[in-house]
């Protein structure tokens, strides 16, 4: 994650490289022909260039480019180098962080958190209509690669959280020919790279994503697979981390880092193009950047080695460089055989490092290669490799701060029945007498209040995740029933055919958050008609609105990850570890989420309501279909309202016992499947889980240690009631 100070005590011994793949004439130019990309960095690089060209007169929030607009940007800066003809081995993206990790995430989860702390502080008052922002971003290399101050007003902002997802998602199955062709309307000559390229070896000739081979999600730091692809190649790798220097490259291997490339004349002596040819990307941009390769800069300093250096670097960091030249030269039999400098090693050691000795077993038996959220590939990880879990220990999964109202209630809170179902089912994948890998409980690590707390949810055993499957499928039956106020829905493909997926699921987290809340916390319907049709309730955009998007979005990310362990599970259920019915609830489950939206439709941007607004291609043509699901959606609230707190004292969360909740004032179900929905429905409105703390929460810092698990704790509403 980078050691202080070193690339600029580095970057004086670098030399300019262009990115392209064409003979030059002039011995001093250098040229990169093969990189490997630093996933994670090249999307935070993309989002932090995209964010310096946004107006200055948008607020804040709305400054910020969408999951989709990176995922554009991100593919357009692939698609340059394609025409550039430098070739792309792999784009690597964390899968897994190690545990000695753990300090430095709560670090930099408390830092995001003390941001948004700020921001809404700071912008208490809300933002004015003229500064939403209602148009997409103008996207095109230019942009990516020009280089441009950021603002000092959008420099606060906490980073998004659901882009890294989305952009791994797109490169994995969204960049067809096709869709790259409809995305790139106004740059044709990264059109032209499409056309003269077409169904190539990456993307198998089958019209899928034509970056999907070389992205890959790894069991472990990206950082680690970029460095043995460096060494084994001699190629560059681009990324923002500064560990790639300590790394051992080979002697060809180098490192650019991403904020140093810009856009510039072309190199001295270039090619010129032929006369009547239709222009290309190298006829409009010519790509500099600045390259570091460690074992020249050890050499001409004169160190040992560049890790030495490193080091030195890391021990005393605010020491002259002069200095630090020196220490590095001197006292090496104390210094290297010393017990820190070993220890300090061995976090760069190619050799021995996880990304040597599993990585070829993690590709051959990952049943759940198909997945692209790094947050559940980390929760794989800890049940099938022992480098990423500690013994007699939960599973850990860390949700990044969204962008939300500080002193509420954490917008995760939603969805959290949702993401314990997705747990509990990948925990049954194991057999109960595996010890070894079956765990009593999943630790979330999430913004609670002034500080980050861990929050352990138990995991479900096989009979409740059946009950709570089987209530899960007839809720989202039903409430597209009533929505839609068509009962016999699935014999109407015409009908079903009008609909738009990413609208209804929206219109289905909405329900999700406002069906938990008390008659007095819920939106009046003048409001909430604004907020589905604007995206905020009254005459501005306040925080308020910010938050219930937010709640929105954690409960589709929850949706998303019970989908794809869903998806994940299938060879497991083929297995027999898990007995006939579940299997048959989980076909059910994944049915019903089988037309549940992409990753940047799921977190589109706010402006337009739950229609999508600029985001959405279709929005026109959806129109009739948004207006539908949002008198639909009013209608079943105000049929639901009084209805929803009408719950027994005592009553038990899976059925057994009487229940007061009435299915029929809900408009979600009917007397033949009300028991198996109460599992649902009860479990929502339960007192524990509905009531807000009116104090303000006390300051702390990150908790490393998860606090113990109640042994009464039946399940995750237990639990809430014990930590909220």
């Amino acid at each position: 994650m980078g050691i202080p100070y070193l690339t600029q005590h580095l970057l004086p011994h670098a030399q300019t490289v262009w990115l392209q793949n064409i003979k030059n004439h002039d011995q001093n130019v250098r040229t990169i022909r093969s990189v490997v990309v630093d996933g994670p960095a090249l999307v935070y690089h993309v989002y932090n260039r995209l964010l310096s060209w946004s107006e200055v007169n948008f607020n804040v929030v709305d400054a910020q480019p969408s999951a989709n607009e990176v995922s554009i940007g991100v593919m357009q800066f692939l698609l340059c180098l394609r025409g550039l003809d430098v070739r792309i081995e792999k784009i690597f993206f964390d899968g897994a962080l190690p545990l000695s990790k753990r300090p430095v995430r709560f670090e930099r989860m408390e830092a995001t958190r003390l941001k948004l702390q700020e921001l809404c502080r700071d912008t208490a008052g809300g933002f004015k209509t003229p500064t939403i922002r209602r148009t997409a971003l103008d996207i095109c290399p230019e942009k990516i690669f020009g280089r441009r101050p950021l603002p000092r007003r959008f420099k606060p902002m906490p980073e998004p959280a659901f882009v890294v997802p989305t952009v791994i998602e797109d490169l994995k199955y969204r960049w067809s020919p096709e869709e790259v062709l409809r995305c790139t309307a106004g740059v044709p000559e990264l059109q032209k790279v499409i056309t003269t390229c077409g169904n190539g070896e990456d993307n198998n000739g089958n019209n899928g994503s034509i970056f999907a081979e070389i992205t890959e999600v790894v069991p472990g730091e990206a950082d680690v697979y970029c460095a043995i692809a460096a060494r084994d190649s001699g190629c560059a790798v681009l990324t923002g981390d500064s560990d790639l220097l300590v790394h051992d490259l080979g002697a060809e291997g180098s490192v650019i880092f991403l904020d140093s490339l810009e856009t510039g004349e072309p190199p001295p002596n270039d090619t010129l193009p032929v006369a009547g040819t239709e222009p290309d990307i190298a006829s409009r941009i010519s790509i500099r950047a600045t390259q570091l390769r460690p074992a020249t800069v050890a050499k001409k300093l004169g160190v040992p080695s560049l890790p030495r250096l490193a080091y030195e670097v890391k021990r005393d960091a605010r020491a002259s460089f002069a200095t630090i030249i020196q220490r590095a030269k001197g006292n090496a039999d104390v210094v290297e055989k010393s017990a820190k400098y070993i220890s300090f090693l061995k976090e760069y050691d190619l050799g021995g490092h996880e990304a040597g000795t599993s990585g070829s077993l993690w590709t051959s038996s990952n049943p759940t290669a198909a997945i692209t959220d790094p947050k559940l590939s980390e929760l794989y990880a800890q049940y099938e490799l022992p480098a990423f879990t500690a013994p007699e220990e939960g599973a850990h999964v860390y949700l990044q701060v969204l962008i939300e109202r500080h002193d509420r209630r954490a917008a995760w809170m939603e969805g959290s029945e949702l993401r314990l179902l997705a747990y509990s089912l990948l925990n049954l994948r194991y057999a109960a007498s595996d010890k070894g890998r079956r765990k009593e409980a999943v630790i979330e690590h999430m913004r609670k209040g002034r500080r980050i707390a861990a929050i352990p949810l138990t995991l479900l055993a096989e009979k409740e995740v059946e009950e709570r499957l089987e209530a899960f499928v007839q809720q989202v039956t039903a409430f597209v029933s009533s929505v839609y106020n068509d009962d016999n829905h699935d014999d109407d493909d015409e009908e079903r055919g009008a609909r738009e997926p990413a609208v209804l699921w929206r219109a289905y987290a909405l329900y999700e958050v406002l069906a938990r809340m008390g008659p007095e916390e819920r939106l009046g319907t003048g409001k909430l008609r604004r907020f589905l049709e604007r995206g905020y309730c009254g005459e501005k955009l306040e925080w308020d609105d910010i938050h219930l998007h937010a709640q929105m979005k954690a409960v589709l990310y929850s949706l998303r990850v019970l989908k794809e362990v869903l998806v994940a599970g299938e060879e497991a259920a083929k297995s027999g570890v898990v007995g006939g019915r579940s299997v048959e609830l989980m076909g059910e489950a994944g049915g019903v989420l089988k037309d549940l939206p992409w990753m940047r439709d799921c977190c589109a941007q706010r402006t337009g309501g739950i229609g999508g607004g600029y985001e959405n291609e279709n929005e026109n043509e959806n129109g009739g279909d948004a207006r539908r699901v949002i008198e639909g959606l009013i209608s079943l609230l105000n049929e639901g309202e009084g209805e929803m707190d009408l719950i027994v004292e005592g009553s038990d969360v899976f059925g057994g016992g009487a229940s007061a909740c009435d299915q029929s004032g809900l408009g979600l179900g009917n007397s033949s499947t009300a028991g198996a929905e109460e599992a649902w429905i009860v479990a929502a409105n339960l007192p524990g889980s509905r009531k807000r703390k009116k104090g303000r929460a006390s300051s702390g810092g990150a908790e490393e240690r998860a606090p113990t698990v109640a042994k009464n704790a039946r399940n995750m509403y237990d639990i809430l009631r014990q930590v909220d």
